[in-house]
């Protein structure tokens, strides 16, 4: 008789799912192009989240003419011509070098006395600021710091919650398109406005835990590296060597940790609307075990940016010092034909901003979207 086969499907392990860049890639790349929509956000978040001619000659001449004697008398008489003239051009020199000091003498004297006007009435203006200021009441400067501070502080929270705000919205629109819905820029917008606070609580919060336990930490190694260093000669520079090494050691595994943790507590913000400190201790709880897999995904990204952005400026480069160098601009007259011959460059430039806003924004739907689906995959295990 055949066997009976069971009907139930056994659970993936955690080495059968699927964790491929490459897989990865394919689809972000799916979702990009065919969701153009996706490109405003991307630009959201790219701004809320996140360019004479010189002469020398040199030339000597060798005149010579037949030698011809000439008298004793001759000689005399050129030699008194000579001593003549000397004398003459002494005198003038004596008489041009009287003048100008004259004339600077005088220019200096009306430099002294205008220098002088004008520290009066610089002493004069300075003077009745000092006045002016004097009779302000000491109130209106207060109300003057208070609403510096308060602009200051305004605009510290308005990044805060652009960036919140633009994050959420292409999380959100990335995920919609994966799951094959209409991308509604609109509804996005609105839909994830609850998401800003506990998305401001993820990138502050963990930032400033973070931060304190690095000063705490680094504190107790400088301690213990400095006692291990005084008490024992032999032993203790190699202990306070190791204990240095273990330090670095964790505090860049929990350094990724925390940066992933934000990462991955995102998208649990986000998508499955969570509170922030859950949606970052869910996401730490993902960094665990998962690191290696977090730090090949940056890295692959940076590679990517770093080379499409390559391939996007380095024609640009190139054009423009291959026009630098074949015009020449030391012959232009005036400032319109300078404007006129630096024209394609201006022109240049302004397409190359262009294109760079659009490749930028693309790239960061791409980029979001390796995250998103880094995310499913490490939540499919939980399932």
């Amino acid at each position: 008789m055949p066997k009976k086969t069971s009907s139930k499907t056994k659970k993936p392990s955690k080495k059968e799912i699927n964790w491929s860049i490459s897989d990865f890639y394919s689809k972000a790349k799916d979702i990009t192009w065919n969701n153009k929509k996706l490109w405003i956000f991307g630009i959201a978040v790219m701004i809320f989240a996140g360019g004479g001619n010189s002469f020398n000659s040199n030339s000597s001449q060798n005149i010579g003419g037949p030698t011809e004697e000439v008298s004793v008398q001759q000689q005399q008489a050129k030699q008194e011509m000579m001593r003549q003239i000397g004398e003459e051009s002494n005198a003038i020199d004596t008489g041009w070098e009287t003048f100008v000091e004259e004339k600077i003498d005088e220019a200096k004297k009306e430099d002294e006395e205008k220098l002088m006007m004008m520290e009066g009435e610089v002493e004069d203006l300075m003077g009745q600021v000092g006045t002016a200021f004097t009779s302000v009441p000491w109130y209106v400067y207060t109300l003057i710091v208070l609403q510096f501070i308060a602009f200051m502080i305004g605009m510290v929270v308005y990044a805060f919650v652009a960036r919140s705000w633009a994050v959420s919205a292409l999380i959100k629109a990335i995920d919609d398109a994966d799951n094959g819905k209409k991308v509604d820029l609109g509804a996005i917008s609105q839909g994830v406005f609850d998401r800003i606070k506990p998305m401001i609580y993820i990138s502050v919060v963990p930032v400033i835990k973070f931060m304190l336990a690095l000063i705490g930490v680094s504190i107790i190694i400088a301690f213990g590296v400095g006692m291990l260093a005084v008490t024992s000669e032999n032993l203790g520079p190699i202990l306070a060597m190791v204990l240095s090494m273990a330090g670095f050691i964790a505090l860049v595994y929990y350094g990724l940790r925390f940066g992933f943790g934000i990462m991955w507590g995102q998208r649990e913000c986000v998508l499955a609307g969570k509170a922030g400190k859950e949606s970052f201790d869910t996401g730490y709880s993902l960094s665990k075990g998962n690191l290696w897999k977090g730090i090949r995904l940056s890295v692959a990204n940076g590679i990517v940016g770093f080379l499409v952005m390559l391939g996007v400026m380095m024609p640009v480069m190139i054009s423009v010092v291959s026009f630098l160098m074949t015009n020449d601009f030391t012959n232009i007259e005036n400032l319109g034909s300078l404007l006129w011959s630096a024209s394609p460059i201006v022109l240049l430039f302004m397409a190359t901003m262009l294109l760079f806003t659009v490749v930028q924004a693309m790239m960061q739907v791409f980029f979001y979207a390796t995250w998103n689906l880094g995310y499913k995959s490490l939540k499919s295990l939980e399932k």
